[in-house]
Formats: C-alpha cells, structure tokens, sequence
C-alpha cells in the first residue's frame, strides 16, 4: 500500500527512484500553485513527476477511502484533522511519521494533536493550515443600506432585521455543504461558551450535551430567519456568489 511513509521515504532517496508520485487533495483551487511547487520539485530531483489529483470537497472522504482500500491510493494525501484521519490511520492506510519527518518537532502540541491517532498517540499527518473562522462584511452592501458591523449579538440581531428590511439578504450562508453547518456552529457558539467550556470538553469534564453547548446552540435559531430563501439546499459556490455580489451583507466563513 503506497501511504506518506512510502512517499517520505521517496523523497528522502530521490537519486535511488524515478517515476510518478501521485498527490490526492480536495482543494481544488490550489491546483495552480501546486503545479508551480511539482514543477520546482521536479527541477531539483530530474526523473520524479508528481501528479496533482482534485475530487469535489464532499466526495473526497469517500472517494479517497475506496481508493485506499482498492490499493489504489495516493502517494501523497490531504487528510482531514482528527475525527477524518482517525478514519484512515485507524485502517492502516496510514504509517507514522513521528520518526521519518523531524521537521515535526517544530509544530506546536496542539497542531499536532489534530494529527495523531488517539489509540498509540502517533502522528500520522503534517500539519498545513490552520483556520480561522469569523464574519465577512460586504463594505459596498453596508455603505448602500448606511448600516455598520454589529459588534455585539443584539447587534448582529438588530443588523439584520435591518437589512431584511431594505431588501438585502443578512447572511449568505446555507448548510447544503456539510462543513458549513460546522462553520456556522463554530462561528455563532464561540462567543457564548467561552474557554472554560473548552477546557471542559479537552479535559472530558463535559460533553456537548452540557447546559453551556445547549443553549449556544440555540442562539443559531434566531438567525434561520436571516438566512437565504431555501437555506438549506443552498450550496457553497452559491454562497460565495450571493455574498460577492452584493445579495447578501455578511457571510460566517474562515480562511
């Protein structure tokens, strides 16, 4: 089974190996930067190509998991964090990395955290990105309706009773991509949990039936209003184009 060992130790002897490295990712908007990166790769290790290989973000899991399991996969892979890698690791379609990449030692714990498997404590991933999530604002849609960026809830609350009101979508989100419903939670809970909750749950001192989680949840119901006509069946790209063209105000999103 070709996994990131194999690929690592492909690319620590690349004068020992020539041929095609095969790299899996969901991120199919990066494929002309990683062309550039392959390409400089392939200038400094003559005989080795990589090929990038993009699937839609809500197939990838699926498809990269068949793959894997028809012995078909990647040499190189994007995984998911936790719960997406534990999928995967806990299959054995993954080996350690804690002994071949000593560029590891310089992530801080909790990067590294969101690539290990919790049964043997091994990193099975390097970590690329994090993200960052919070509330986009259209500068052009608030200078027409002479509003400004809420700073507190009932703010953000008021805003949007607002703008429904001058004919302006508030929010573009929708929750026919999965992650955005994560997106959503994470951005709109945050603020009303606090990090003792977060201590909490890391520490196993709570759950997410807390009282605490609860009732953030439930501030998510006060903006099902403020939400695009048939929310829930609309779509990222979709998203992305009612905030960008000015149909919508504000979009909840990340880096």
């Amino acid at each position: 089974m070709r996994t990131w060992l194999a690929a690592v130790l492909c690319l620590m002897s690349v004068r020992a190996w020539a041929g095609e490295l095969v790299f899996s990712t969901w991120r199919q908007e990066d494929r002309a930067a990683y062309t550039e990166l392959f390409a400089a790769f392939t200038r400094e290790n003559p005989g080795i190509t990589v090929r990038f290989e993009a699937f839609p973000n809500e197939q990838y899991q699926t498809i990269l998991s068949t793959a894997l399991a028809g012995g078909k996969g990647a040499d190189v892979i994007h995984t998911r964090a936790y719960g997406g890698l534990e999928q995967l690791a806990r299959a054995g379609y993954l080996l350690p990395l804690d002994d071949v990449v000593p560029e590891l030692a310089g992530f801080p714990e909790a990067a590294l955290n969101s690539t290990r498997l919790r049964a043997d404590k091994r990193v099975y991933s390097v970590p690329f990105a994090s993200q960052t999530l919070g509330l986009f604002i259209n500068r052009e849609v608030f200078r027409r309706t002479n509003t400004q960026p809420p700073r507190t809830w009932d703010e953000l609350l008021a805003l949007c009773r607002t703008l429904k009101e001058r004919g302006v979508i508030p929010l573009a989100n929708g929750t026919n991509s999965p992650f955005m419903t994560e997106t959503l939670t994470s951005t709109f809970t945050n603020p009303f949990l606090g990090p003792d909750f977060v201590a909490d749950i890391l520490a196993g001192r709570a759950t997410f039936e807390d009282p605490r989680y609860v009732a953030a949840l439930g501030h998510l119901l006060e903006l099902r209003d403020f939400m695009p006509p048939g929310f829930s069946g609309i779509d990222y790209p979709t998203m992305q184009q009612l905030f960008v063209s000015g149909r919508a105000a504000m979009f909840a999103g990340g880096s």
